[in-house]
Order: C-alpha cells, then sequence, then structure tokens
C-alpha cells in the first residue's frame, strides 16, 4: 500500500482499481477505476463511523486509510484495533497515559490525530534499557508498534534522513524485513512484533536492543548510522551480532545483559526501585 497523510494520492492494484485519498487525514473517500470513471464515494463522521457508501462490500482501506474489518467493524491502527462505534481502541493504553485508557485522541478527532495507533515505551522498558547499560537517548522521541514495518515506512523513513534505497527492489527489503526479529528505523519508530519472543522478558529485553539503536540514531548522524546497519545486514561471513566494532553488536550486548538482569531477579516498580 503505498499512501500519503494529509496529501490526495491514488493506490493502484492489480485490476486497475484506484482508492484516492483527501486531505482529510488520508482517509479513502473514492474509488475509481483505471479510467479514472469514480465507482464509489465514502463518508465518515469525525471519529470514522462510515455514514455514506457501502464501505464493508466495496474497500478495504477506510477512515485514516486504515484496514477496515468487515467482520468485526474496527480498524487497523497497527498497535491497537479502534472501533469507531464506541470511539474507543479496543485494548488499554500500555503506558496507561491520561484518565481513559481507551480514549481515541482524548476525544477531539477534529483537533488530534493517532495515524497508527503508537505508543510511547513503557517505564519498565526504559528502565531496562538503563540498568543494561544502554547508550544515552531522548525516550520520549521513541514511538512503538509491536508488529513489523511495511516495505513503504522503510523506504518512507530512509528517503527523511537522505539514504537512497532506490537500488533495493521491494521484495529485498521484504526478505529483510522477514529475516529481522524486530527492526529499528531513523524516524524514532522501533517495531517490535509481541508474537517474537515467548515470554514478555525476553520480549522486553529484544525492545531493549532497538532502543539502544535509537540511542545510535540520536547520538550519531542518522543517515550514516541507517546507512551502516543496511550494510551489517549485507554481511554473510560475519556475525555482527557477535564481533565488536558492530552496531548490532552494541544493541546486542544492550539485549544480553537485560535478559542476565532478568535471570537474576531484576524487577522493576511503579515506584522506580530496582529489586533484586
Amino acid at each position: 500500500m503505498l499512501y500519503s497523510y494529509g496529501e490526495p494520492v491514488a493506490i493502484n492494484n492489480d485490476n486497475g482499481t484506484s482508492y484516492f485519498g483527501t486531505d482529510i487525514l488520508g482517509s479513502v473517500r473514492t474509488i475509481a477505476d483505471k479510467y479514472g470513471a469514480v465507482q464509489a464515494d465514502y463518508r465518515y463522521d469525525v471519529f470514522g463511523s462510515p455514514y455514506f457508501g457501502n464501505l464493508e462490500n466495496d474497500i478495504g482501506f477506510g477512515y485514516c486509510g486504515k484496514v477496515y474489518d468487515v467482520g468485526t467493524g474496527l480498524y487497523d491502527y497497527g498497535f491497537r484495533d479502534y472501533s469507531p462505534v464506541s470511539a474507543r481502541f479496543t485494548t488499554v493504553d500500555p503506558i496507561r497515559d491520561g484518565s481513559n485508557w481507551f480514549s481515541y485522541v482524548v476525544n477531539d478527532p477534529v483537533n488530534y490525530i493517532d495515524s497508527q495507533g503508537l505508543r510511547k515505551l513503557t517505564t519498565e522498558e526504559k528502565a531496562l534499557h538503563k540498568a543494561a547499560g544502554g547508550g544515552s537517548v531522548d525516550y520520549n522521541k521513541i514511538n512503538f508498534i509491536d508488529r513489523k514495518p511495511t516495505v513503504q515506512q522503510v523506504r518512507d523513513a530512509a528517503t527523511k534522513v537522505g539514504v537512497d534505497m532506490s537500488g533495493f527492489t521491494n521484495d529485498k527489503i521484504q526478505a529483510q524485513i522477514n529475516d529481522a526479529g524486530a527492526m529499528s528505523l531513523p524516524d524514532g519508530t522501533i517495531y517490535v512484533p509481541k508474537t517474537e519472543r515467548k515470554t514478555q522478558e525476553r520480549l522486553n529485553a529484544l525492545t531493549a536492543h532497538e532502543i539502544e539503536h535509537q540511542s545510535q540514531y540520536q547520538n550519531g548522524n542518522p543517515k550514516d548510522i541507517f546507512y551502516k546497519l543496511i550494510d551489517e545486514s549485507q554481511i554473510t561471513d560475519i556475525d555482527v551480532y557477535e564481533t565488536p566494532g558492530y552496531l548490532e553488536y552494541q544493541a546486542q550486548q544492550v539485549e544480553e545483559k537485560a535478559i542476565k538482569l532478568y535471570e537474576n531477579g531484576w524487577k522493576y516498580s511503579v515506584t522506580g526501585v530496582k529489586n533484586k
């Protein structure tokens, strides 16, 4: 899916159908065939409930360009599913921010947006990274998504820092995404699928690994760091995770120390006290 939020963009599929977004957060409003003839129009209320057009039968994308599930009536926001009927996310805010942990854009979709259902790091994830010897980093600049990125998200993040990925086919990028347990992009987003590790502790340790890459981005030139990480992903004769001098080695060391901390009984309480 190629989509740009905030601009009119056409998404073409194999049968020639085009989905046209508008300047309203990228919400799909019109479907056209390969000749440009309009096939369907859609309208939503401010919270995304469709009130004009048969969204369920005609289109997979809807409000804010999000995938709409016909069976559940929910939009996939990446980290959480969103119900336009109740104007609420279906699961709690992991960082328990504010007084209502299910609310959508503090009940004000006219003035606020949440384009991906992102969340910030939890206090435990931040504390673990620090305890494992992670580098200095502004945690507030990091967004977390519990899935892998799309090819387009990788390309967009590369473009923002001036990295040319025109020599990489979509298949090649997708292969790297598939091989990666998790991924950290220079736009400040880390992607850690919740199914990647069997325990929450191991998942938190993997998150610490990706946070360390954000530390590398923030304390260096993001363009250079991203290029180095791309180069390391191409190396086949060296284990960059176990060889000093590589960026992946630095991040892996943080992950392994985090695992050891948990094995030795490390815990984090709401008061911020680390216990043995």
